[in-house]
């Protein structure tokens, strides 16, 4: 898809067949943690960690709350 020749790139469809392929290959909580800097320090990755894992159950949780009767 990077190609500088854009006669090798594939079409829209052959890349979105190609991200789903990828994309159903990674683990769901890994789509949706946040992209970790390789050097990062200890404390603010378990703070930043901390948060992402709090609006990862707000995520989860949300539409399960809806569905419940009142």
């Amino acid at each position: 898809m990077t190609d500088p020749n854009p006669a090798n790139r594939p079409n829209a469809t052959e890349a979105l067949a190609l991200w789903k392929g990828i994309r159903d290959t990674v683990w769901a909580i890994s789509r949706e943690w946040r992209p970790r800097p390789r050097l990062e320090h200890p404390v603010e990755m378990v703070v930043l960690d901390f948060i992402c894992l709090r609006q990862f159950i707000i995520f989860v949780a949300k539409p399960l709350v809806t569905r419940l009767p009142v």
